[in-house]
Protein backbone atom coordinates (compact mmCIF):
# COMPACT_ATOMS: atom_id res chain seq x y z
CA UNK A 1 0.00 0.00 0.00
CA UNK A 2 1.19 3.50 -0.81
CA UNK A 3 2.27 5.87 1.82
CA UNK A 4 -0.44 8.35 2.74
CA UNK A 5 0.43 12.02 3.11
CA UNK A 6 1.29 12.95 6.68
CA UNK A 7 -1.22 15.78 6.51
CA UNK A 8 -4.43 15.99 4.41
CA UNK A 9 -3.51 19.42 3.13
CA UNK A 10 -0.42 17.95 1.40
CA UNK A 11 -2.62 15.98 -1.06
CA UNK A 12 -4.74 19.07 -1.72
CA UNK A 13 -1.58 21.04 -2.43
CA UNK A 14 -0.38 18.46 -4.95
CA UNK A 15 -3.74 18.44 -6.72
CA UNK A 16 -3.75 22.22 -6.85
CA UNK A 17 -0.23 22.31 -8.24
CA UNK A 18 -1.06 19.75 -10.94
CA UNK A 19 -4.29 21.51 -11.82
CA UNK A 20 -2.58 24.90 -11.95
CA UNK A 21 0.25 23.59 -14.13
CA UNK A 22 -2.21 21.93 -16.52
CA UNK A 23 -4.27 25.10 -16.73
CA UNK A 24 -1.18 27.17 -17.52
CA UNK A 25 -0.10 24.67 -20.18
CA UNK A 26 -3.59 24.65 -21.68
CA UNK A 27 -3.71 28.46 -21.71
CA UNK A 28 -0.29 28.61 -23.34
CA UNK A 29 -1.42 26.09 -25.97
CA UNK A 30 -4.53 28.05 -26.87
CA UNK A 31 -2.60 31.32 -26.88
CA UNK A 32 0.02 29.87 -29.22
CA UNK A 33 -2.72 28.39 -31.42
CA UNK A 34 -4.53 31.74 -31.58
CA UNK A 35 -1.33 33.58 -32.47
CA UNK A 36 -0.51 30.99 -35.14
CA UNK A 37 -4.01 31.29 -36.58
CA UNK A 38 -3.83 35.08 -36.69
CA UNK A 39 -0.41 35.00 -38.32
CA UNK A 40 -1.50 32.35 -40.82
CA UNK A 41 -4.63 34.31 -41.65
CA UNK A 42 -2.57 37.46 -42.18
CA UNK A 43 -0.12 35.61 -44.44
CA UNK A 44 -2.99 34.06 -46.40
CA UNK A 45 -4.65 37.45 -46.81
CA UNK A 46 -1.39 38.97 -48.02
CA UNK A 47 -0.85 36.08 -50.46
CA UNK A 48 -4.37 36.54 -51.86
CA UNK A 49 -3.87 40.29 -52.26
CA UNK A 50 -0.54 39.76 -54.02
CA UNK A 51 -2.18 37.19 -56.28
CA UNK A 52 -5.02 39.54 -57.18
CA UNK A 53 -2.60 42.40 -57.81
CA UNK A 54 -0.53 40.18 -60.08
CA UNK A 55 -3.59 39.08 -62.06
CA UNK A 56 -4.81 42.68 -62.30
CA UNK A 57 -1.45 43.78 -63.71
CA UNK A 58 -1.46 40.96 -66.26
CA UNK A 59 -4.96 41.90 -67.43
CA UNK A 60 -4.05 45.60 -67.53
CA UNK A 61 -1.05 44.84 -69.73
CA UNK A 62 -3.21 42.76 -72.07
CA UNK A 63 -5.79 45.53 -72.45
CA UNK A 64 -3.10 48.19 -72.96
CA UNK A 65 -1.46 46.03 -75.63
CA UNK A 66 -4.81 45.57 -77.37
CA UNK A 67 -5.45 49.32 -77.32
CA UNK A 68 -1.96 50.02 -78.68
CA UNK A 69 -2.63 47.65 -81.59
CA UNK A 70 -5.93 49.36 -82.35
CA UNK A 71 -4.20 52.74 -82.32
CA UNK A 72 -1.50 51.59 -84.73
CA UNK A 73 -4.11 50.12 -87.05
CA UNK A 74 -6.27 53.26 -87.08
CA UNK A 75 -3.18 55.37 -87.78
CA UNK A 76 -2.32 53.03 -90.63
CA UNK A 77 -5.81 53.47 -92.11
CA UNK A 78 -5.45 57.26 -91.88
CA UNK A 79 -2.30 57.05 -93.99
CA UNK A 80 -3.83 55.07 -96.83
CA UNK A 81 -3.85 57.14 -100.01
CA UNK A 82 -7.29 55.88 -100.99
CA UNK A 83 -8.76 56.93 -97.65
CA UNK A 84 -7.08 60.33 -97.80
CA UNK A 85 -8.28 60.96 -101.37
CA UNK A 86 -11.89 59.91 -100.77
CA UNK A 87 -12.00 61.73 -97.41
CA UNK A 88 -10.88 64.98 -99.06
CA UNK A 89 -13.74 64.70 -101.53
CA UNK A 90 -16.30 63.48 -99.00
CA UNK A 91 -16.01 66.54 -96.74
CA UNK A 92 -16.95 68.94 -99.53
CA UNK A 93 -20.38 70.42 -98.92
CA UNK A 94 -23.37 70.94 -101.18
CA UNK A 95 -22.95 70.18 -104.86
CA UNK A 96 -19.37 71.43 -105.05
CA UNK A 97 -18.42 68.06 -106.43
CA UNK A 98 -20.57 65.89 -108.66
CA UNK A 99 -21.26 62.45 -107.27
CA UNK A 100 -20.39 63.41 -103.68
CA UNK A 101 -22.97 60.95 -102.37
CA UNK A 102 -21.24 58.22 -104.32
CA UNK A 103 -17.90 59.21 -102.79
CA UNK A 104 -19.30 59.10 -99.26
CA UNK A 105 -21.02 55.79 -99.96
CA UNK A 106 -17.75 54.35 -101.23
CA UNK A 107 -15.90 55.47 -98.11
CA UNK A 108 -18.68 54.16 -95.88
CA UNK A 109 -18.54 50.80 -97.67
CA UNK A 110 -14.78 50.71 -97.07
CA UNK A 111 -15.35 51.30 -93.35
CA UNK A 112 -18.02 48.59 -93.28
CA UNK A 113 -15.57 46.11 -94.81
CA UNK A 114 -13.09 47.02 -92.10
CA UNK A 115 -15.67 46.25 -89.41
CA UNK A 116 -16.23 42.79 -90.91
CA UNK A 117 -12.50 42.08 -91.09
CA UNK A 118 -11.64 43.66 -87.75
CA UNK A 119 -14.36 42.95 -85.16
CA UNK A 120 -12.36 44.90 -82.57
CA UNK A 121 -14.19 47.96 -83.92
CA UNK A 122 -17.83 48.75 -83.28
CA UNK A 123 -18.00 51.59 -85.79
CA UNK A 124 -15.57 53.59 -87.95
CA UNK A 125 -16.55 57.02 -89.23
CA UNK A 126 -15.30 60.33 -90.65
CA UNK A 127 -16.24 63.73 -89.24
CA UNK A 128 -16.04 67.08 -90.96
CA UNK A 129 -13.54 69.40 -89.24
CA UNK A 130 -16.17 72.17 -89.20
CA UNK A 131 -19.24 71.25 -87.22
CA UNK A 132 -18.32 67.62 -86.59
CA UNK A 133 -20.90 66.17 -88.97
CA UNK A 134 -20.56 62.49 -89.88
CA UNK A 135 -19.98 62.29 -93.65
CA UNK A 136 -19.04 58.59 -93.86
CA UNK A 137 -19.62 55.71 -91.49
CA UNK A 138 -19.81 51.94 -91.25
CA UNK A 139 -23.13 52.51 -89.47
CA UNK A 140 -25.70 54.15 -91.81
CA UNK A 141 -27.70 55.38 -88.80
CA UNK A 142 -24.84 57.69 -87.84
CA UNK A 143 -24.76 59.56 -91.15
CA UNK A 144 -25.21 63.34 -90.95
CA UNK A 145 -25.23 63.37 -87.15
CA UNK A 146 -23.36 66.25 -85.50
CA UNK A 147 -20.83 65.25 -82.87
CA UNK A 148 -19.10 68.56 -82.29
CA UNK A 149 -19.76 68.34 -78.54
CA UNK A 150 -17.90 65.06 -78.14
CA UNK A 151 -14.49 65.30 -76.53
CA UNK A 152 -12.93 62.82 -78.95
CA UNK A 153 -13.89 65.10 -81.86
CA UNK A 154 -12.40 68.23 -80.32
CA UNK A 155 -9.20 66.49 -79.23
CA UNK A 156 -9.02 64.45 -82.43
CA UNK A 157 -8.68 67.61 -84.49
CA UNK A 158 -5.19 68.10 -83.07
CA UNK A 159 -3.74 64.66 -82.34
CA UNK A 160 -4.58 61.07 -81.54
CA UNK A 161 -6.93 60.81 -78.61
CA UNK A 162 -8.48 57.90 -76.76
CA UNK A 163 -11.62 58.83 -74.86
CA UNK A 164 -11.99 56.45 -71.90
CA UNK A 165 -15.23 54.60 -71.29
CA UNK A 166 -18.21 56.95 -71.25
CA UNK A 167 -21.98 56.51 -71.62
CA UNK A 168 -22.90 57.24 -75.23
CA UNK A 169 -25.85 59.67 -75.44
CA UNK A 170 -26.77 58.01 -78.74
CA UNK A 171 -26.76 54.31 -77.80
CA UNK A 172 -26.94 54.76 -74.00
CA UNK A 173 -24.27 52.07 -73.73
CA UNK A 174 -20.67 52.18 -72.43
CA UNK A 175 -18.39 53.37 -75.24
CA UNK A 176 -14.68 53.88 -75.80
CA UNK A 177 -13.60 55.94 -78.80
CA UNK A 178 -10.34 56.57 -80.65
CA UNK A 179 -9.93 59.61 -82.89
CA UNK A 180 -7.16 61.30 -84.86
CA UNK A 181 -6.80 64.04 -87.47
CA UNK A 182 -7.02 62.90 -91.09
CA UNK A 183 -4.93 64.81 -93.63
CA UNK A 184 -5.02 64.88 -97.42
CA UNK A 185 -1.90 64.05 -99.40
CA UNK A 186 -0.97 67.73 -99.49
CA UNK A 187 -1.13 67.94 -95.68
CA UNK A 188 -4.45 69.76 -95.41
CA UNK A 189 -6.73 68.72 -92.56
CA UNK A 190 -9.83 67.13 -94.07
CA UNK A 191 -11.52 65.64 -91.05
CA UNK A 192 -11.37 63.48 -87.94
CA UNK A 193 -11.18 59.72 -88.35
CA UNK A 194 -12.80 58.02 -85.37
CA UNK A 195 -13.65 54.52 -84.23
CA UNK A 196 -15.87 53.21 -81.47
CA UNK A 197 -14.18 50.15 -79.99
CA UNK A 198 -15.93 46.85 -79.42
CA UNK A 199 -15.87 46.50 -75.63
CA UNK A 200 -16.92 42.85 -75.92
CA UNK A 201 -13.36 42.19 -77.09
CA UNK A 202 -12.05 43.63 -73.82
CA UNK A 203 -14.52 41.45 -71.93
CA UNK A 204 -13.04 38.43 -73.72
CA UNK A 205 -9.51 39.45 -72.72
CA UNK A 206 -10.50 39.87 -69.08
CA UNK A 207 -12.30 36.52 -69.14
CA UNK A 208 -9.22 34.56 -70.21
CA UNK A 209 -7.45 32.40 -67.67
CA UNK A 210 -3.92 33.22 -66.61
CA UNK A 211 -0.90 30.93 -67.10
CA UNK A 212 -1.43 29.45 -63.62
CA UNK A 213 -4.59 27.78 -64.90
CA UNK A 214 -6.61 29.37 -62.12
CA UNK A 215 -9.66 31.45 -62.90
CA UNK A 216 -9.98 34.92 -61.45
CA UNK A 217 -12.90 37.20 -62.26
CA UNK A 218 -11.63 40.52 -63.62
CA UNK A 219 -13.84 43.43 -64.55
CA UNK A 220 -13.44 46.76 -66.32
CA UNK A 221 -14.67 49.80 -64.39
CA UNK A 222 -14.95 53.45 -65.36
CA UNK A 223 -13.59 56.50 -63.51
CA UNK A 224 -16.51 56.28 -61.08
CA UNK A 225 -15.76 52.58 -60.33
CA UNK A 226 -18.93 51.56 -62.13
CA UNK A 227 -18.88 48.16 -63.84
CA UNK A 228 -18.39 48.36 -67.59
CA UNK A 229 -19.37 45.61 -69.98
CA UNK A 230 -19.46 45.27 -73.74
CA UNK A 231 -22.93 43.77 -73.35
CA UNK A 232 -24.27 47.11 -72.10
Amino acid sequence: MGKSPAFPWEQSLVIRMVTGTFALALAAFFTASAISFILARGELKQAVLERLESVSQIKTNQVEHWLAERRQHLQFVAQLEEVQAYAARAVLSGDALGGIKSVRSHLSAFFSTMIKNYPDYQEIFLLRPEGGRVVASSNPASMNQFQVSFKYFRRGLEAFYLQPVYPSPVTLRPTMTMALPLYAEDGELVGVLAAHLNLARIDALLDQRTESGLYESTYLVDEFNMLVSGEG
